[in-house]
């Protein structure tokens, strides 16, 4: 590395703490904290009713899956069982 790159990552390091303490010191990094722990709560929250939304449509989707299952199933054993009476006589 030559000098600039050290330079460079210094002053990275030196922001870094700038902004970690400012964070944690300032009155306003502790509303700041604050915010963005309610932010965090409220996404969470939203997509926790996002997952719950799309599992009820993927369980209703599955139940008329089954359903049409049911009835293909039925239909079909119908017929074959005509087929066979038939096939018999």
């Amino acid at each position: 590395m030559d000098k600039w790159q050290h330079a460079a990552w210094f002053a990275a390091g030196i922001g870094l703490g700038i902004a970690s303490t400012w964070l944690i010191a300032t009155p306003r990094g502790r509303r700041a904290r604050r915010n963005a722990a309610r932010q965090v709560s409220r996404m969470a929250d939203q997509g926790r009713e996002e997952v719950q939304k799309a599992t009820r449509r993927a369980r209703d989707r599955g139940m008329e899956m089954m359903g049409s299952g049911r009835e293909f199933v039925r239909e079909t054993g119908a017929d074959l069982g005509r087929r066979l009476r038939f096939a018999t006589k």
